[in-house]
């Protein structure tokens, strides 16, 4: 027997978004084995052709692994959304003749197929993924998406035409990519795929006319005409597709959790709406059709739809009152799209560029024309008001209708009508009533005299007479008249002062208006019946002032009586809490309504008047529009309210109509309130009453008749399959009950009818031996309500397997997984367990109420406590005692036994069984064991008896570390009250559940408290939860060095705070009972010991460890350390570490309670003549800020007295003879005075002015004023610098510093002073670094850093090619020199004049232009102390002559002026490197060559002159009188005929293609006793990089047969084998 578990909670299922349909078919089947997607597609497979959207072939077979076709997938879409209509269709590969003709045309006409190009439809090939989505996305009423996908990894793949659908889907959760995220846009989808694919998008059909009224799960499609929808719910989307073409359906009293997507068109061939909502709720509708076709929608009672997303021409027309109806229209379709409205409109927005917006009747309470729908444009008729118009961009708006407020917030602007208030953006001007009006004009205009829009309006329109009401903006007097509709509206002078002849006026008056937006009203007597008028009104205010004639046309009745028509009033939906009546009228007239009790007295037409319904549950009045139906609610939706009915009641509903003069009867209608309590199953049902091979058999029974559903799936399957869109809690529950209803994604379904109180069998076969099942239930009345959902898990087919104890699981164990002594233990078993005693399943024992059962097959009655089951079927034993019964008894607990453990079934079916703590009194260090009798499984399967489950141990001990929030101790110091002692961190260290206690006798314990950084401090220690004072441990400081290789380095408490030397005295763990409260007090952190310097984060690392005495000194007989912890505590497991949790830790950060200061003998400073040099070290890191300023700028002051003697006068001073207070000269300060002047620590010099602020914040010290500023952060160690750039030579200077660190406040501003020095000339030195190249370079002549400008220029040497100065001679040491060659070294700087330095300077500054081949540049702002700065590798060796020679000439000045230094290099050369190339080999085509073989005159063309070296002492190159022979290797032979400079001529005869002739320079007879044999030379004595110059023959035969024969060059591996030149152009 199976047990039936009594709760249901579907949150347990793992969450599935109920549309992901396309993640179901595009996300994981490609996953699938092809035998696997079968099985999975058939149901699927089989709802598709039960719909007649699939069929198979001749054969009847399905092909669920084959890749669909587009044509058949159009097919299928088409019948998917009913789409038949055909028309022309343009692709030339589908003719007539093709079956899938129809199809294609009706797909392109429909607008979703748009084939694989304008021509072609490629009917026959296979679809992608990609298409798949795309045409989908297209019928879903999807709009693509721009931007890059990120769900996928392979989206870049995808075609630009399908991305942004591919988005789409992706953005609504409808696709997701395969395990490795990948979409696969490319491959192709099978059948079986489709067919998952539609039957999720689908989820129930409509395919053909009728009335329809049961509630759905998931999606609803309704493709054809003359479909009503009544009295249900949809707990997915509902989608009325084009398949409706111009019919019409009827949604009545229906709930749409999801979407509504229309697509139906246009005016319905019955002259309505093509799709009318009465009573119906969803949150959003998006209007869409994908051929653009009109669509008409209109609401009716108490519907309501949140939002709707109008994308296609569309009428919408909302004939719900008050706040029903659409409540936000937003227009977001293509450009130009159209929207019409009629009837009661809340909101409506357009975001569509040049979107066209009409307002036929009715009321928009506001409308907004978005910044985006540009040169959109709306129309409001006669009669039709628009309470609020935002106009944001440019629009016209035009029609006879009324606007309440205008708000104008663009320019461009045109509004033909004048609205009550108009509010016009400030800057921008708007066409308002013919009128250009800004802001200062539309508040003047707004003033004025108004009858606000809606008004005049006409009421309680009866056959003689009428009332009107009017409401206006202002006191002053209305005057009105009627007259027949054919004399037009009157103008204002004849409403004021009406004519004597002429005016035909029926009716006038006047009445007075006291206050504005006062409602008056108005009788009009005396009209005749059944006739058409107009009434004009015009107010003027107290000024005279006249507002516009506003007018309304009506038209009086007829004289009969009102009556209802044929078939009205009705009852159209029976609720328990409310009833909804359809009303039509004959004529326009007034409905009266009350609901009663049944069998109350009736109201009379004089009680429906006066509002005397006494005893009335409900009532209220409506105005009726002849033949028009409307609504009428009676009762309430919300079961507490007032006017709510009651459950199965019995009413009677009454309705009466006047038209003010005539009345018609009361009529009555009966009705019954609907039976909304659902159906309960019994007790102990629904069970299962057989187990076979194959199938199961299973009793229900219910508490009133109604019918039993059961959905079966393999058990732990996610079912049923939650709907992640749905987040109203009852709408979820719904959707899951009408799944099992309508047997959605079951293996296996069904349902069976019930009586009342009756227990009704039903048999599940078909089901796969030995496996486990979940079995759904929900019961439905004959009401329909739906029970609570059942479900039977764990059901398994016969099976012959013996259950397995799987896992021991405990619910405290240490992190290595060692169960502690207080820890829960469960027992996993492989299947649901049985009691062989009860044959029960020990999960439905436990949670029965019960706590004896039956002993199964007794048969006098014998039973058995749940206490004695559990201890037949679990003993626990322990392993560590020496009596022989090792039993440990388990406590249950009382009355019931169940007290202390629990027995549960995972997602897996398996039995846990769970005993708590309280039952099994565990100890510390000790090994335990189960042993399990007596167990069995649904098929009688026996566990073996006596079963052992695996050894465990439970831990020693544990230890919880805790940080505490106490930052001050009383320490004891033996004083009564004891001293306050601030201290920087505090833990406790407490004993977790008492494991300590039970820990063996001979095991000890320590503490070791390490950190990561270099510390001292004090330790204090009090027993936990004690307010004792605290006691210091030790009375010196403690101290951890910590070396840099180590993560941290730590203190034993025993050994080196108690300075327990010997081992047998560490403690032992059973003593630590209550714990430990312990307090650390820093007292230094790197060896410094002030605390308001200390600027560092520490990591203090505690543990506890347990063991022997002797592993436990073995840990920290030295220092103990990360490494070594990990080595004897971690792998070596010497002793444990009990600390919890096991890494425990406390940072303690403190920073600065100072700002830093200059270290003794700082800062330095080295002046220059225009760059100074300072040299600072701080006590700390730090930012150091500074300002320089000439010395009349910016004095150092206290309280307005300048605080330097010197100031003003010379700086004479030595720093040594510096009056105190003064102010020092460091530009002065020698090495054995400084330490002594500049001492560490803060220094205070009293300076006022200028201040900290100032310094650190110095934006009003500018650098055009002689200022230098800056900030400079100092890292905490060594000497930094500072160089303050573009001082002005001999000028005297105060520098100001202020330091800050971390600390919130700086230092005292510091100030010091110096002198800069005399300009200097720069060093400059030049000289070659080869033949065609040179380097340069500067420093500053004096220890001071400088700035400094370098020029340079080459020239070619010839006097001709470089300015004429360079020639000019001067005199040294009394002899002429050039001057070039006077700059060859300093002469030219020791001996020139100035004028000729300043014509030489301006020579290279001007860059010395105009010359062949010259070359200049510079080099400025050049810093530079007395380490010379090099510059090199600037010239371009490219642009210098082979074998011309040059001269470089540089020029150096400091840049505060002076006197600029020159250097100059002669002989510079660019010597061509390159020995003699090949530049070309003509091979001419000779009429003897033939058969593969060549004769013929080639010419070797080189780039120079050909050269040898001669054999001699001398080795000098020349040019032999004769060359010799070239060599052949191969066939042939050849010899050189002729030699000339560059060019060798060599006779071929008889060369076979592939042979090679070998070129060298041996000359003939005694010439080659002269030369070297080969290679090559140039003139300048470089090798041929040939050597021996090699030539190849190749052949290529042409088309007519005839061969081409080439000479090219064979040089294995240079860049140049196999072409007939060396020079390759790059």
């Amino acid at each position: 027997m199976m047990y039936f578990k009594k709760t249901f909670f579907p949150i347990r299922k793992r969450a599935c978004a109920f549309l992901l349909c396309l993640c179901m078919l595009l996300g994981f089947l490609p996953v699938f084995t092809p035998t696997a997607q079968a099985a999975a597609s058939n149901y699927y497979l089989d709802r598709l052709v039960s719909w007649d959207i699939m069929r198979g072939d001749q054969a009847g077979n399905l092909e669920p692994n084959r890749s669909i076709t587009r044509a058949e997938f159009v097919t299928m879409l088409n019948r998917t959304f009913g789409y038949i209509k055909t028309g022309a269709q343009p692709f030339r590969d589908v003719v007539t003749r093709d079956w899938y003709y129809d199809d294609i045309s009706a797909a392109y006409t429909a607008g979703y197929f748009q084939g694989t190009s304008k021509s072609t439809a490629s009917p026959n090939a296979t679809l992608t993924r990609e298409e798949a989505t795309t045409m989908l996305c297209r019928n879903l009423m999807l709009q693509p998406v721009s931007g890059e996908n990120l769900s996928f990894t392979d989206s870049r793949l995808a075609s630009s035409w399908s991305r942004g659908y591919i988005k789409a889907a992706a953005d609504e959760g409808i696709l997701r990519g395969d395990p490795g995220g990948k979409f696969r846009p490319l491959e192709n989808i099978t059948r079986g795929e489709v067919a998952i694919m539609l039957v999720r998008v689908i989820g129930t059909p409509i395919q053909d006319p009728g009335t329809y009224s049961t509630s759905v799960a998931g999606n609803l499609m309704v493709s054809c005409s003359g479909v009503t929808l009544e009295n249900m719910t949809v707990t997915g989307d509902l989608y009325i597709t084009g398949g409706v073409g111009l019919g019409y359906v009827t949604l009545n009293n229906v709930t749409v959790y999801g979407k509504i997507i229309a697509s139906g068109a246009g005016e319905s061939n019955k002259g309505d709406c093509s799709i009318i909502l009465k009573n119906c709720t969803a949150p959003e509708m998006i209007v869409d059709s994908p051929s653009n076709q009109y669509v008409t929608i209109r609401t009716v009672g108490n519907t309501d739809i949140d939002k709707v997303y109008v994308r296609t021409d569309t009428y919408l027309e909302g004939k719900s009152t008050g706040r029903h109806g659409f409540q936000y229209i937003e227009v977001d379709g293509e450009s130009g799209t159209r929207l019409d409205l009629a009837g009661n409109i809340h909101e409506v927005v357009t975001v569509a560029p040049k979107s066209e917006i009409n307002v036929g009747s009715g009321t928009v309470k506001k409308m907004t024309v978005d910044e985006n729908a540009v040169d959109s444009t709306v129309t409001i008729a006669q009669g039709a008001v628009v309470e609020e118009l935002n106009l944001d961009t440019g629009a016209a708006v035009a029609g006879k209708g009324a606007i309440g407020t205008l708000n104008v917030n663009a320019p461009g602007c045109k509004v033909e009508m004048l609205p009550d208030d108009i509010n016009i953006r400030p800057g921008i001007t708007a066409d308002i009533h013919g009128m250009k009006m800004d802001s200062t004009l539309a508040d003047q205009i707004s003033d004025s005299p108004r009858i606000l829009s809606g008004y005049p309006r006409m009421d309680d329109i009866a056959p003689t007479q009428a009332k009107t009401s009017f409401t206006t903006n202002k006191p002053g007097t209305i005057y009105w008249a009627v007259r027949l509709s054919g004399d037009g509206p009157m103008a204002a002078n004849d409403l004021i002062k009406p004519p004597t002849y002429g005016a035909k006026i029926v009716k006038n008056g006047n009445l007075a208006v006291k206050d504005a937006n006062e409602v008056l009203s108005q009788a009009v007597n005396g009209l005749k019946i059944d006739t058409s008028y107009v009434l004009s009104a015009v107010l003027v205010d107290s000024r005279g002032d006249q507002s516009l004639v506003k007018s309304v046309y009506f038209t009086t009745p007829d004289n009969s009586k009102p009556d209802f028509a044929s078939g009205y009033p009705k009852a159209t939906t029976i609720e328990d809490t409310y009833v909804d009546f359809d009303v039509a009228t004959t004529k326009t007239c007034t409905l009266y309504w009350a609901i009663y009790k049944k069998g109350m007295p009736a109201p009379t037409a004089n009680d429906f008047k006066d509002g005397s319904l006494s005893g009335a549950i409900d009532s209220g009045s409506r105005k009726m529009i002849r033949s028009e139906e409307d609504s009428i609610r009676m009762g309430d939706v919300i079961e507490t309210a007032k006017n709510a009915l009651a459950e199965l009641t019995d009413y009677d509903a009454y309705f009466f109509l006047t038209d003010s003069i005539n009345d018609s009867s009361v009529k009555k209608v009966s009705i019954t309130t609907a039976d909304r309590t659902p159906p309960e199953f019994l007790n102990n049902y629904p069970r299962i009453s057989k187990i076979d091979k194959t199938a199961l058999t299973g009793e229900a029974a219910i508490n009133e008749d109604g019918k039993v559903y059961w959905a079966i799936v393999k058990h732990g399957t996610d079912y049923p399959v939650e709907n992640a869109a749905l987040d109203d809690a009852t709408a979820r529950e719904l959707d899951q009950k009408l799944q099992i209803k309508g047997g959605m994604y079951a293996l296996k379904s069904g349902s069976f009818s019930a009586k009342k109180n009756t227990a009704a069998s039903f048999n599940m076969s078909g089901l796969e031996a030995e496996t486990a099942y979940d079995i759904y239930f929900v019961a439905e009345d004959n009401s329909g309500n739906l029970s609570a959902i059942k479900v039977l898990e764990n059901a398994k087919t016969l099976d012959t397997n013996t259950p397995k104890l799987v896992e021991l699981r405990f619910s405290e164990a240490s992190d290595e997984g060692i169960p502690l002594a207080d820890t829960d233990i469960t027992l996993v078993f492989s299947e649901d367990i049985y009691s062989t005693q009860t044959k029960l399943s020990l999960v439905e024992m436990f949670e029965s109420d019960k706590d004896t059962f039956d002993v199964a097959g007794s048969k006098d009655g014998k039973t058995v406590t749940w206490s004695t089951v559990i201890d037949g079927m679990f003993t626990l034993n322990n392993l560590d005692i020496t009596d022989p019964d090792k039993k440990v008894s388990l406590v249950l607990g009382s009355p019931t036994g169940k007290e202390n453990m629990t027995v549960s079934l995972n997602e897996d079916g398996q039995t846990e069984v769970t005993f708590h703590k309280a039952a099994l009194n565990l100890l510390s260090g000790t090994r335990y064991q189960f042993v399990l009798n007596f167990i069995t499984d649904s098929s009688n399967n026996n566990m073996g008896r006596d079963t052992k489950s695996d050894e465990f141990r439970i831990m020693d001990a544990q230890v919880d570390f805790n940080e505490l929030e106490t930052v001050t101790i009383t320490a004891d110091d033996g004083s009564p009250d004891g001293s306050t002692v601030p201290v920087d961190t505090t833990f406790s260290m407490i004993p977790y559940a008492n494991s300590t206690a039970n820990a063996s006798d001979n095991t000890r314990y320590d503490v070791i408290i390490a950190s990561d950084t270099t510390i001292s401090f004090n330790l204090y220690r009090r027993e936990h939860n004690d307010s004792a004072k605290w006691t210091k441990v030790k009375t010196d400081p403690i101290s951890i060095v910590n070396p840099t290789t180590e993560k941290w380095s730590g203190r034993s408490y025993n050994k080196d705070i108690a300075g327990w030397t010997e081992p047998e005295k560490y403690p032992v763990l059973q003593s630590l009972k209550t714990g430990y409260d312990y307090a650390i007090e820093l007292t230094s952190i790197n060896q410094i010991t002030e605390k308001d310097k200390w600027d560092a984060t520490v990591n203090l690392y505690l543990f506890c460890v347990a063991g022997s005495p002797s592993n436990l000194r073995n840990l920290v007989q030295g220092d103990v350390t990360e490494s070594i912890w990990r080595q004897r505590v971690i792998a070596g497991k010497t002793v444990s570490s009990i600390g919890n949790p096991s890494n425990f830790s406390i940072e303690i950060v403190r920073s600065n309670q100072s700002a830093p200061n200059f270290n003794q003998a700082y800062p330095r400073i080295s002046p220059g003549d225009s760059l100074t040099t300072i040299s600072y070290q701080l006590d700390r890191a730090g930012d150091v800020y500074y300002v320089v300023a000439p010395e009349n700028n910016l004095p150092p002051k206290k309280n307005d007295t300048i605080i330097d003697t010197e100031h003003g006068k010379d700086w004479v001073l030595e720093p040594s003879k510096t009056p105190p207070g003064g102010i020092l000269n460091l530009g002065k300060l020698n090495e054995t005075d400084a330490p002594t002047l500049l001492r560490a620590g803060n220094r205070d010099m009293g300076i006022t002015s200028p201040n900290a602020s100032q310094i650190m914040n110095p934006s009003q010290f500018t650098k055009d004023a002689g200022y230098r500023t800056g900030k400079v952060t100092y890292s905490g160690a060594g000497t930094a610098t500072i160089q303050i750039e573009n001082l002005n030579a001999n000028s005297k200077y105060y520098i100001y510093f202020v330091l800050k660190g971390s600390y919130a406040l700086p230092s005292n501003v510091m100030c010091y002073k110096f002198s800069t020095t005399d300009v200097v000339s720069p060093k400059l030195q030049a000289n070659a670094q080869n033949t065609n190249d040179v380097r340069y370079q500067v420093s500053s002549a004096t220890s001071g850093t400088i700035l400094i400008d370098t020029y340079w220029a080459l020239y070619n040497a010839n006097t001709s090619g470089h300015p004429s100065i360079f020639d000019k001679v001067i005199t040294v040491n009394s002899k002429s020199m050039k001057i070039l060659d006077a700059m060859m070294d300093d002469k030219f700087d020791l001996y020139a004049d100035s004028d000729t330095k300043q014509q030489v300077w301006e020579t290279l500054t001007g860059g010395g232009s105009g010359y062949l081949n010259s070359q200049s540049g510079q080099n400025l702002n050049v810093s530079a102390g007395a380490k010379w700065v090099p510059f090199q590798n600037f010239l371009d060796s490219k642009k210098l002559e082979y074998n011309n020679t040059y001269v470089f000439i540089v020029a150096a000045q400091n840049k505060q002026g002076g006197n600029p230094v020159f250097r100059s290099v002669k002989n510079i050369m660019r010597v061509d490197a390159l020995g003699p190339r090949i530049e070309s080999i003509l091979t001419p085509q000779s009429p003897g060559s033939s058969d593969h073989l060549y004769s013929g005159i080639i010419t070797v063309t080189f780039d120079k002159a050909l050269y040898v070296r001669k054999n001699d002492d001398s080795n000098a190159v020349y040019r032999p009188g004769n060359w010799n022979d070239a060599d052949v290797f191969g066939e042939g032979s050849c010899f050189i005929k002729k030699a000339d400079l560059k060019t060798l001529s060599i006779q071929c005869t008889n060369i076979r293609a592939g042979s090679m002739i070998e070129i060298t320079p041996h000359g003939q007879a005694d010439e080659d006793k002269k030369m070297i044999p080969h290679p090559f030379l140039s003139e300048n004595g470089y090798s041929s990089q040939l050597d021996p110059i090699r030539l190849l023959l190749k052949e290529t035969v042409n088309k007519d047969g005839t061969p081409t024969f080439q000479f090219v060059i064979s040089a294995p591996g240079k860049d140049c084998d196999g072409m007939t030149s060396e020079i390759i152009p790059s």
